[in-house]
């Protein structure tokens, strides 16, 4: 009889110390994500939020909204080269974006507003899926007054003194815009835009005194 308690008190020490050495794989594992996901660790920071500001494209315009002030069209090696310059209401547009008068071609974007295609005297404008045709010379806009032309002969036949000399300041003749180098034409084209917004602020400060 002692010797049937001696077994079974042996084989229950066995069995106890081999439940003690099992590895708990499971538990061991479900504590790793426990660890790499602590709700609670100080390393855990909140998710990035976009400062990127989001233009509302849903809203309606109006005609003062989108303006067209001038249409720049000159040749280049590459082709045709297309600009208008058109105000913009600030609404519409980026915080980054301060200038009055803005100055795009045709197939790019200012804030909502992609600009088509441009015309003589006119431009295709997409916005919120929808088309739009601006022109030129629009009765909503208080400044009708055309920016300085390219176009604008002065001599009918230039000598040949002229034709080899570099491109003066303010009008030129068409022949001469043509004889202009890729560099010389994009020059005078930015003190053309120069002059464009000159001459559009002292207008603007000439009405503003007037109503005044």
């Amino acid at each position: 009889m002692k010797n049937i308690d001696f077994v079974g008190l042996w084989c229950l020490i066995c069995a106890f110390v081999l439940f003690c050495s099992t590895p708990v794989v499971g538990r061991a594992e479900e504590s790793s994500v426990i660890v790499e996901k602590n709700l609670f660790s100080p390393d855990r920071k909140p998710p990035e939020q976009s400062t990127t500001s989001e233009i509302n494209t849903s809203e309606p315009f109006e005609n003062e909204d989108l303006q067209l002030y001038g249409i720049i069209i000159y040749e280049t090696p590459r082709g045709l080269e297309k600009k208008a310059i058109l105000s913009v209401n600030k609404k519409f547009l980026p915080p980054d974006i301060e200038d009055r008068y803005l100055f795009v071609k045709e197939g790019e974007s200012i804030g909502p507003f992609k600009v088509v295609s441009i015309e003589k005297n006119k431009i295709s404008v997409e916005y919120s899926e929808k088309s739009y045709v601006i022109s030129l010379y629009s009765p909503a806009k208080k400044n009708t007054s055309p920016p300085p032309p390219i176009p604008a002969p002065l001599q009918p036949h230039p000598s040949e003194k002229e034709k080899s000399e570099p491109a003066r300041e303010g009008r030129i003749s068409f022949e001469e815009f043509k004889r202009l180098s890729p560099e010389e034409k994009e020059k005078l084209i930015e003190r053309m835009k120069q002059a464009f917004v000159e001459r559009m602020e002292k207008m603007s400060e000439k009405e503003s005194k007037n109503e005044k």
